[in-house]
């Protein structure tokens, strides 16, 4: 079981492949539980050679996170998940696809195929002994 408290730094930091002529992906995340989390995140590749990818966050305008701009009229484009499933996404336990396919996740096919393609190759694991 895995938890991400802070998605923007998460992001920020996670080894994303975009490539040079990828659009922007937008990610709509909803988190229950650290309202902070809840907005617009939109990932691209940085035009900066010392950053490997840029991260822009739009708040949820029913929340006070505190950091970002609130967006009043969120864009159609993108994935819609939650912060659980973006966990199982990042951390390669599950795909895209299937939660597209379970209907856990709703996005256009463009945004997911993005998305896929820009997911390092890793394998779970996780200690279960100590």
């Amino acid at each position: 079981m895995a938890r991400i408290v802070d998605v923007k730094a998460f992001l920020s930091l996670y080894p994303f492949e975009f490539n040079r002529d990828d659009k922007p992906l937008i990610l709509h995340i909803t988190d229950e539980f650290c309202s902070w989390n809840s907005g617009i995140y939109i990932l691209s590749k940085s035009t900066d050679d010392n950053i490997d990818n840029e991260v822009k966050f739009f708040g949820d305008n029913t929340s006070n996170s505190g950091s970002g701009a609130t967006c009043s009229h969120s864009p159609k484009k993108g994935i819609h998940l939650t912060v659980q499933h973006l966990t199982a996404i990042l951390f390669c336990t599950q795909t895209p696809q299937t939660f597209v396919e379970e209907e856990f996740i709703q996005g256009d096919q463009q945004s997911i195929k993005v998305l896929e393609s820009a997911l390092p190759t890793l394998k779970p694991f996780i200690y279960d002994f100590y």
